[in-house]
């Protein structure tokens, strides 16, 4: 969305008490704590303080796509952030369009710059094999944008579904919902995993 003062009020309706990007600055994040007339306020991902003047002859552009649904990496946990339904005209990330879920424990996530970073950071996902030689180290493991490996169960989750179990000792995935058996497979091919699947 270009941000003009003569769209102000578009700009406070769909950005206000957000978290955003700004064109030219990257995967850089910003949360807007207010928006008038002429200006936009708030501060970045370095809790450094902005203003940003709305000014019909010299623009700026708020440029974020929000995802209906991934999963990430945050620390030693998997976590999922979804889009909800409702409040569509919010536009960056608010707490009444989006939540952030720990795959392991269900538990909610409040919004903030760190976990956020980490969502939006290009992150290197880990392979089945290498999340199962992570040993202590993390409880759940994203494994793509929507799978990830619950450590504890052995569980394979898509969302917060638990789909499969893995049986490390035999190298099989034994499919505990088999509608998800061709993602699953999909999975296991394009990672080139040495997994038996049980259906």
């Amino acid at each position: 969305m270009i941000a003009l003062a003569s769209n102000w009020r578009d700009v406070q309706k769909y950005y206000e008490h957000s978290f955003i990007k700004i064109q030219g600055y990257g995967d850089k994040l910003f949360f807007v704590n207010r928006v008038r007339e002429t200006l936009m306020t708030g501060w970045d991902e370095e809790e450094t303080q902005f203003e940003l003047f709305l000014c019909d002859s010299d623009p700026f552009v708020i440029d974020y796509v929000l995802p209906h649904r991934a999963v990430f990496q945050y620390g030693s946990d998997a976590y999922l952030l979804r889009r909800f339904p409702s409040r569509q005209y919010r536009r960056g990330l608010h707490r009444d369009n989006t939540s952030i879920t720990s795959v392991s424990s269900g538990a909610q996530m409040d919004m903030g710059f760190a976990v956020l970073k980490a969502f939006v950071e290009k992150q290197k996902y880990l392979t089945l094999t290498q999340a199962i030689a992570t040993k202590g180290k993390y409880t759940a493991v994203a494994l793509s944008s929507r799978m990830s490996y619950l450590r504890a169960g052995g569980e394979l989750r898509i969302d917060t579904t638990t789909v499969a179990s893995v049986n490390i000792a035999t190298r099989s995935i034994r499919m505990r919902r088999p509608i998800f058996l061709k993602e699953i497979l999909q999975y296991l091919k394009d990672y080139n995993e040495p997994f038996t699947v049980i259906a």
